[in-house]
């Protein structure tokens, strides 16, 4: 019986999986941490990313596939969630523009 959101944390800041280069508000980074045993799991974002997301859309991004992960479906549950996670970063970066009053840059299938 252990806080895995602790867990997480403890392990995202202190365990080695970034570079130093990746630290701070330079970290980009996302974890996914499942625990098998008792099927639950943690998604938690690096320090650049905590500008951007709110906690209702990692609510959000974990809620896509926990139910999947507490049935044992670990490998659907992951899919649900990296897929969920994508869907919201794309979502939010498409907002950064807009928040900092800036032009939004064209996409490859735009016409200029």
């Amino acid at each position: 019986d252990f806080s895995l959101a602790k867990y997480a944390f403890w392990l995202f800041n202190g365990g080695s999986i970034c570079s130093n280069l990746h630290k701070g508000g330079l970290n980009f980074h996302n974890l996914l941490l499942i625990d098998v045993e008792h099927r639950r799991a943690n998604f938690s974002i690096g320090y650049g990313l905590e500008p951007f997301l709110q906690d209702e859309d990692l609510a959000s991004i974990l809620g896509a596939g926990g139910d999947l992960i507490a049935e044992g479906a670990f490998g659907d549950g992951v899919l649900a969630i990296v897929e969920k996670a994508a869907s919201v970063l794309h979502e939010r970066s498409d907002q950064i523009p807009k928040t900092f009053g800036l032009r939004p840059k064209a996409r490859a299938e735009e016409e200029l």
